[in-house]
């Protein structure tokens, strides 16, 4: 007996010992591991063991992920503020041009000439600037000819020299190598005395680009422009008592299959039909107070990577019964691209694509603050009624896609509810920018850039002095939203 006594002991004795060891070096190197597994539930009584189990396993053992609050998480030194009583000292006329233009089409490439490029020099009288990168082609032929009667009165290639002897601290902020060169090629057309800015991607083609071709003026570039600016109002439709702070103008406009949406609109509403079926009113609304009007795309329409992933795609919008556009009301959000919109004189303020975050994000994020500064100086926003381009799109991944749209699927709601709840203090426009940028550095949406800033200063070359920007915002507050 005692032998056998002797001969299980020993075994018994090593696998406690190892155990032991084992469990103080788990504890020791894993309390994570070692609470979440081993510790006993907690008392539900007293809430300090469980809340300490909760903080040091919640990443690990959560049930569900974390969602985007949209607090403060930074402060903005104060001493750091530009634009506290700005005013205009140094102001910048526009440079001469042998042919100046008042239409301008702005884009930015790193690839050869494209079709839709290529339709673009055709517009009579409009001038085109291209803003070429570090990696763009040294050329870039597109066919015009200057001097020739018919297409474009201009056609500029920026290149990375042309842009270094602008000599603006502006264009010198923007980092080479990005999608932010496009802003160069906003400051060149305010510059060379645009009044209307088509802001494109290189991958949209209008679909009628010969004069008089469009068989109706809303399908014409031209035409839309031309209704607007050669009347005093113009008949629209708006969503009828749309309470709600985000509208998915995609189901009114014709979107063939539901849902449809477009990229940036919250995805917490694309299945809530309340947020897109409404009654639709005509109003008329004064041309002076259009700011920006977006056209959609056929065929590969501009919509996210989760759509293009779970929905079928291509896909052409249906005609709208009402061949009039679709404004949005103040107080109401939804986002417009850098891929087919066009901007008036009053909207160029608002140009400026942010730079710290990704292209996918970045005219997204661009449409909801100007909105919402929109609403301060009485500018409109809306859509055409018909799409005027159709996307041939350039190589993409929708997995990278996917990655790269994380900003609009974590953050769009928690933006959208914010926007809506901030008032701006300032009493000029400048003002009211730098605060609003500020507020979204703050929150984490963006990081404050000195291209920002930069683009407050050159802000002055939209025509609006600081005393017209005052009286519209005091207009707008007195108002209220």
């Amino acid at each position: 007996m005692i032998k056998r006594i002797v001969k299980y002991s020993i075994p018994i004795a090593v696998v406690l010992i190892i155990t032991t060891v084992f469990v103080f070096w788990l504890r020791s190197a894993s309390p994570i591991v070692f609470r979440s597994v081993i510790v006993e539930a907690p008392n539900l009584k007293s809430e300090e063991p469980h809340e300490e189990l909760q903080l040091q396993s919640a990443d690990l053992y959560a049930l569900s992920g974390k969602t985007f609050s949209g607090a403060v998480t930074r402060n903005f030194p104060a001493e750091k503020r530009k634009f506290v009583s700005f005013k205009f000292t140094d102001g910048r006329a526009p440079q001469p041009s042998s042919r100046p233009c008042e239409r301008w089409a702005v884009t930015t490439t790193i690839f050869p000439p494209s079709e839709a490029v290529k339709r673009q020099t055709r517009l009579q009288d409009w001038c085109l600037v291209v803003a070429g990168d570090k990696k763009s082609h040294e050329t870039y032929e597109t066919g015009w000819e200057e001097g020739e009667e018919e297409g474009n009165a201009q056609v500029v290639y920026l290149t990375p020299k042309m842009q270094e002897a602008m000599q603006d601290q502006f264009v010198s902020a923007l980092p080479w190598n990005h999608f932010g060169r496009k802003n160069a090629g906003f400051l060149y057309a305010m510059l060379h005395g645009a009044s209307v800015i088509w802001d494109f991607d290189d991958d949209n083609l209008l679909k009628y680009w010969i004069q008089g071709a469009a068989p109706t003026n809303s399908l014409s570039l031209d035409g839309v422009i031309d209704a607007i600016t050669n009347s005093e109002t113009v008949d629209v439709l708006e969503p009828s008592d749309h309470g709600l702070q985000v509208y998915n103008p995609y189901p009114v406009l014709g979107a063939p299959t539901l849902p449809s949406w477009p990229r940036g609109v919250p995805l917490e509403v694309i299945k809530k039909p309340e947020y897109s079926n409404t009654t639709l009113k005509e109003i008329k609304v004064p041309s002076k107070s259009f700011g920006v009007l977006q056209s959609l795309a056929d065929y590969q329409p501009d919509v996210d990577a989760i759509f293009r992933i779970t929905q079928p795609v291509p896909l052409w919008f249906k005609r709208l019964e009402e061949n009039r556009h679709l404004m949005l009301p103040t107080g109401v959000l939804t986002p417009y691209n850098a891929q087919a919109t066009l901007h008036f004189k009053s909207s160029f303020f608002a140009l400026f694509l942010p730079l710290t975050v990704h292209s996918r994000v970045s005219d997204i994020w661009r449409s909801y603050i100007a909105q919402r500064l929109f609403w301060d100086v009485g500018i409109k926003f809306g859509f055409m009624p018909r799409p005027i381009v159709v996307q041939d799109r350039n190589p993409h991944s929708n997995l990278g896609d996917l990655d790269a749209e994380r900003d609009l699927y974590m953050k769009s709601h928690k933006l959208v509810e914010f926007l809506n709840e901030w008032t701006g203090k300032g009493s000029t426009l400048v003002e009211r920018m730098e605060e609003l940028y500020i507020a979204l550095y703050e929150r984490d949406y963006l990081v404050v850039e000195e291209s920002a800033g930069q683009w407050l200063r050159v802000s002055q070359c939209c025509g609006l002095s600081s005393s017209d920007i005052t009286s519209s915002c005091n207009a707008s507050s007195s108002r209220g939203r």
